[in-house]
């Protein structure tokens, strides 16, 4: 795995402000960080396979440490999702704080404060949240009919089928050409509905 060397670190106690405070010494890393989109985009294979490796060595670390609990992870998508089951049976190792700028163009992970126990893919979905633009664009017109039969399906198997065969349809198809008849099958799959003749019945971009 690339990340800087530690060399010592610091704790004191600060009572005033009822917290701890640490300071670690590490290696000085020279080469720049990504930093933007339009730089993550020129990068080389060998980059990603490299990035790729540090995350699948980190998730085999074993460690005590806590990057995210049980509560955050429950706290933070039920912001977005109320509702939804966020019991969470995988944990691995993770950076937990994995951006452009916490990554080097060399393929270093730097700063490493919030590192520990955490849901497995943490880095690479929070990576991937960093993917899209700050502000999102206006909609789009042309996905409005997508938008209209994810409502219709959501009144059949409900909301928290439809995020959790998105779930598996992106786990199992990962970088794979496919289409409307395996995200279906995937929706199947989590609700228990047969959705073969729903999804024969319509047009999906």
């Amino acid at each position: 795995m690339k990340k800087p060397e530690w060399f010592q670190g610091a704790t004191w106690a600060d009572p005033g402000r009822e917290v701890v405070w640490r300071a670690d010494e590490v290696e000085f890393i020279a080469s720049p960080v990504v930093g933007d989109l339009a730089a993550a985009a020129c990068l080389p294979d060998a980059w990603w396979t490299m990035v790729r490796e540090s995350f699948a060595a980190l998730a085999a670390h074993q460690t005590d440490r806590v990057g995210m609990a049980q509560a955050h992870f429950t706290k933070r998508v039920g912001e977005v999702f109320p509702g939804v089951d966020t019991f969470v049976d995988e944990w691995t190792t993770a950076h937990a704080d994995v951006h452009w700028h916490n990554l080097s163009a060399e393929g270093h992970l730097i700063d490493w404060e919030d590192w520990g126990r955490a849901p497995r893919g943490l880095d690479a979905a929070t990576l991937a949240s960093h993917g899209r633009p700050v502000t999102p664009p206006p909609p789009d017109a042309s996905y409005a009919p997508d938008a209209e039969l994810i409502k219709e399906l959501e009144k059949t198997i409900g909301r928290e089928n439809i995020l959790q065969g998105l779930g598996t349809f992106c786990r199992r198809f990962a970088h794979q050409n496919t289409g409307q008849a395996e995200l279906a099958a995937c929706w199947s799959e989590t609700s228990g509905h047969d959705l073969t003749t729903w999804a024969a019945g319509r047009q999906t971009s």
